[in-house]
């Protein structure tokens, strides 16, 4: 287990928390243990809390799409070509599901923003394959530290 970086005891506040006798016999065996199961835990809610209510359940539903996909084949989406291709074609069809339709007389795009603001510049599509393509060419440790990046500003911004 890779070891954390040392909080300064002066930053921090004890707390008691209980938990159901199930989730706390689930933490014992879980990779992380208790405590830093439970630090973890808190540390995700605070990660997702700069999202929208509809990003959330999309993420929530895109697992939800991954273990469908992995009962059906027997097999986890990424360890094979057609459990793969199961996967990304139940994604694009979930994402067409929720794809925003201008009201009659609207642009679709949110009072005080105009489309070009939204591209960026770039058609979306292209925005979305640079977008795609910037984080993947960063190796998992350096997504990990951009996602901490992120928790630190959420932190600074509560403080």
């Amino acid at each position: 287990m890779k070891k954390r970086k040392q909080v300064d005891p002066a930053d921090t506040v004890a707390t008691t928390v209980r938990l159901r006798r199930a989730t706390v016999e689930w933490l014992r065996t879980s990779e992380l243990g208790i405590t830093p199961g439970i630090k973890q835990g808190l540390e995700l809610l605070i990660f997702e809390q700069q999202f929208d209510k509809e990003t959330l359940e999309l993420a929530s539903n895109v697992m939800l799409l991954a273990k469908e996909v992995q009962q059906q084949t027997r097999t986890d989406w990424h360890r094979a070509p057609a459990a793969y291709e199961a996967f990304a074609e139940a994604v694009k069809t979930w994402l067409d599901f929720l794809k925003p339709v201008p009201m009659a007389g609207s642009t679709g795009v949110q009072a005080g923003q105009s489309e070009a603001d939204i591209s960026a510049g770039d058609d979306p599509k292209t925005l979305g394959r640079a977008i795609a393509r910037t984080l993947n060419n960063n190796p998992p440790d350096q997504l990990r530290r951009i996602r901490n990046a992120n928790l630190k500003r959420i932190w600074e911004t509560d403080s």
